[in-house]
């Protein structure tokens, strides 16, 4: 069996394939964590990673939080059927929704890239799909990798992009028009989703390790709590079940504290709170957040 599943790789490493049929592999699980790495006079390792989950609009979303995501308004969507994922912005007046991936597209298809809050253009013109390689990630699985390149009528920019299926842009999240360079906006280092290693790139960092959660059975356990009703009128109801939350923080848009307060088991809370958009933040005792909602106050 060995033997066997190693000439099947070296095959597929060689040869650009389409004829192989796998079931879509979601980029987004329950939690998600990337790693970027980039170098200028030195290098740096930045990471940033999904943390709760929202609704806006009736579409289910998660909300991005680190590196310079901190403000907590970027959130991303998947479209299961349709194999694409959005970046949503949030202001206090509108929400700003881009295509990020279309992990549908078949080679010789064209797509107009974004790339929204990035050290790169945001409008980065159209692109063509020009290869998609089967290569194996950290689990051992094989994943579509897409392959990038300007259009001919493309003025705006000549970079050439690299997705994986399950795991996005190897540069930036929100680069999805650009290339993975340590010299750039950055180049992607290491990747976890549910708490399990998805991708991991050597030449850029010796280990990787997962900073924000140990495991999925861990946030499960500690995520028993209930905001209602969203969105709301002018207040809302907490609840939890769990004793592994010692405190709730209320924050806005600008990561400002509105409201804190500690947290006992099986209580509920109502508080009222001005027009606005609202983050809930549980802790533990060691002040570490388990998890996130967004509350949009209509």
């Amino acid at each position: 069996m060995k033997i066997y599943i190693t000439f099947f790789l070296t095959f597929t490493l060689l040869c650009p394939i389409t004829s192989i049929s796998q079931a879509y592999e979601p980029m987004l699980g329950q939690l998600n964590e990337w790693h970027v790495t980039s170098c200028f006079g030195g290098c740096n390792t930045s990471t940033y990673y999904t943390d709760g989950d929202t609704i806006v609009g009736g579409l289910d979303y998660k909300i991005l939080d680190g590196y310079h995501f901190s403000s907590r308004t970027f959130l991303l969507h998947e479209n299961l059927i349709e194999k694409t994922v959005q970046l949503a912005i949030i202001t206090p007046t509108k929400v700003t929704e881009f295509l990020l991936y279309d992990f549908s597209l078949e080679i010789g298809d064209s797509i107009e890239l974004f790339n929204p809050v990035s050290p790169y253009p945001l409008l980065a013109g159209f692109y063509q799909l020009d290869s998609i390689v089967f290569k194996p990630l950290e689990d051992s699985q094989l994943y579509r990798h897409f392959y990038l390149s300007p259009t001919n009528s493309n003025t705006q920019s000549n970079e050439s992009p690299i997705w994986i299926e399950s795991v996005g842009s190897l540069s930036l999240i929100n680069g999805p028009g650009s290339t993975p360079n340590f010299n750039g906006g950055g180049q992607l280092s290491c990747y976890f989703k549910d708490g399990e290693s998805r991708y991991f790139n050597s030449d850029s960092i010796q280990t990787c390790d997962q900073e924000h959660f140990l495991s999925l059975d861990e946030l499960i356990d500690q995520s028993q709590f209930t905001v209602f009703p969203n969105p709301s009128i002018n207040s809302i109801t907490i609840s939890t079940d769990s004793n592994e939350f010692s405190k709730c923080e209320i924050v806005d848009i600008n990561g400002n504290l509105v409201l804190d307060f500690k947290l006992e088991q099986n209580n509920t809370y109502t508080h009222h709170l001005d027009p606005a958009i609202y983050f809930i933040k549980l802790l533990n005792k060691n002040s570490v957040s388990r998890e996130q909602k967004l509350i949009v106050i209509k």
